[in-house]
């Protein structure tokens, strides 16, 4: 991304996304496939649009707050939820999204 390469940047997270999605597919349970799942979401969603962007963050929202209920959050990622929330509140109205 540093280097300007945006379409080139989002495809590698993607990708990466892909092989993560279908690991915690693989086992719901393995609370470390969720949370590397969350963490390529976040990824995708610092370049990509904002629509994208939104799906990616209520996605990751939701595995993150499973986990939460779960306790499955270690000490370290217990601020996650919170971080989610403000990333989504940082993107533009959706209204401003649909123009």
């Amino acid at each position: 991304m540093a280097s300007g390469k945006h379409e080139e940047t989002l495809a590698a997270y993607q990708k990466s996304l892909a092989i993560r999605q279908q690991l915690a597919e693989r086992d719901k349970g393995n609370a470390g496939w969720q949370t590397d799942l969350v963490i390529g979401l976040v990824k995708v969603s610092t370049v990509a649009e904002p629509v994208q962007a939104r799906a990616a963050l209520t996605q990751a929202r939701a595995i993150d707050e499973t986990l939460a209920r779960e306790g499955k959050l270690t000490a370290g990622q217990q601020s996650w939820p919170q971080d989610l929330r403000e990333r989504l509140a940082k993107l533009p109205p959706e209204q401003a999204e649909a123009r």
